[in-house]
């Protein structure tokens, strides 16, 4: 499995296509969707699939400074449907962690069933997320703001 998240669109493209081949076309993945109205953009057959249901791109990710990721498990009898009513409106699922360790990414092509066990990570606005029951916010080291925190601290100690 490949997943190209550089903030390159083209280059994630480039990625899956070099690698498809060998992994298979159904395990490339890469930020963004093809853009149905834009004459420039790469067709479906170069590209690795869309992560993400919308099909966030690099700039649609970009747009969102406040959003970070969450995850859930998914006890006995919990139904996937109910966790998922909890996130914040736009909160998107993108990963599928299968209890027997095998991954799953959520993309318009492709909408996994989790099960009792499987623990699932969502691409979500923080605010809201203190009121989701079940739902953890991503550890410092895979929030957003915390990174970009840390990196403006790294730059500025070393001016």
């Amino acid at each position: 499995m490949l997943v190209a998240v550089s903030d390159n669109e083209a280059y994630n493209a480039l990625v899956c296509n070099e690698f498809a081949p060998e992994l298979g076309r159904d395990s490339v993945y890469q930020l963004g969707d093809a853009a149905g109205d834009d004459p420039h953009s790469l067709p479906d057959a170069l590209r690795g699939r869309a992560l993400f249901t919308s099909g966030f791109g690099v700039e649609d990710i970009r747009a969102r400074p406040d959003w970070t990721f969450a995850s859930a498990t998914l006890g006995d009898g919990a139904e996937f449907e109910a966790l998922r009513a909890r996130l914040p409106r736009d909160a998107e699922p993108l990963i599928l962690l299968r209890r027997n360790g095998r991954i799953r990414f959520f993309t318009h092509a492709s909408k996994p069933a989790p099960e009792s066990g499987d623990t699932v990570i969502a691409f979500s606005p923080r605010d809201g997320l203190e009121d989701s029951h079940g739902w953890s916010v991503a550890p410092p080291f895979l929030d957003r703001r915390a990174a970009h925190d840390r990196i403006g601290e790294t730059a500025g100690a070393a001016s």
